[in-house]
């Protein structure tokens, strides 16, 4: 009884390797993409617009209420 040749190994195997390195650099990108990048984009676009908004303003300081400018002022005190 004669034991059949195996054939198309190395082909298989490269087939494979590549289908599965596609396949997971595509679902890491997208991953990437979707929960850290857009986030990150839409964070810095929001603080530009309310950049904006406060610089547009004829007083900045019209744009924070008594109780943020004192939360403000007592996180960066400066010695005089």
């Amino acid at each position: 009884m004669a034991i059949a040749p195996i054939t198309g190994m190395l082909k298989r195997s490269i087939i494979r390797d590549i289908t599965l390195a596609l396949s997971l650099g595509a679902a890491s990108g997208s991953y990437y993409w979707y929960y850290m990048n857009l986030p990150f984009v839409q964070r810095r676009q929001d603080g530009q617009a309310r950049l904006e908004k406060i610089q547009a303003l004829p007083d900045p300081a019209l744009a924070f209420t008594p109780e943020q400018l004192e939360r403000q002022r007592a996180l960066f005190k400066f010695p005089e």
